[in-house]
C-alpha cells in the first residue's frame, strides 16, 4: 500500500474493503471516517447506518465482504487516482438488539463493487464506491484474497 502505483491501489482498495467488514462488525468507524473523502456518498451513507445500528445498542453479525484479486479499470493520472474493481460477496448479516433478540436478517450478496482510490500524503484516501451486479469492462474476476 505504500507505493503509488497499480498494485498499491489494489492494496488500498482491499484495505477499505477490510475497513467496511470492520466497521460493520465493530460499529468502530474511526479509520474508516478518517481515510475517506467528504465526498463519497457511499461512505457517508455507510457511516450513517453503522452509526444508526450501534448508537441504539443494537449490532451486527455476519456480513464479511470477500473479494477477488481486484484489477485497475482507470488511472486517473491528473488527479491522481485509480479505480479499482473487484468481485465481492458478504456473508449473512443478523441484527442483534441489546437483549440479544434478532431484529433484522439479510441474505449474503454476490456482485462487483468499484472503489476509486488516491494516494496522500498521509495515505490512501478512499473517493468513492460503487456497487453493482455487473462488473465494468476489463475485469477479470479472478478469485482471491479475502477482506475480512
Amino acid at each position: 500500500m505504500a507505493q503509488d502505483d497499480d498494485a498499491g491501489a489494489v492494496a488500498a482498495a482491499r484495505y477499505f474493503t477490510e475497513l467496511y467488514t470492520y466497521a460493520t462488525g465493530t460499529g468502530d468507524l474511526a479509520a474508516w471516517d478518517g481515510s475517506t473523502a467528504a465526498t463519497c456518498s457511499f461512505c457517508a451513507a455507510f457511516s450513517n447506518v453503522i452509526e444508526g445500528v450501534y448508537h441504539g445498542g443494537d449490532r451486527i453479525d455476519g456480513g464479511a465482504m470477500t473479494v477477488s484479486d481486484g484489477d485497475v479499470l482507470v488511472h486517473y493520472e491528473d488527479v491522481p487516482a485509480y479505480t479499482v474493481q473487484f468481485a465481492f460477496t458478504t456473508g449473512r448479516a443478523v441484527r442483534v438488539d441489546p437483549s440479544g433478540d434478532s431484529v433484522d436478517r439479510s441474505k449474503g450478496v454476490r456482485g462487483w463493487c468499484e472503489l476509486t482510490v488516491a494516494p496522500t500524503a498521509g495515505g490512501w484516501e478512499l473517493l468513492d464506491m460503487q456497487v453493482g451486479g455487473t462488473p465494468s469492462a476489463g475485469a477479470s474476476g479472478t478469485s482471491g484474497g479475502s477482506a475480512g
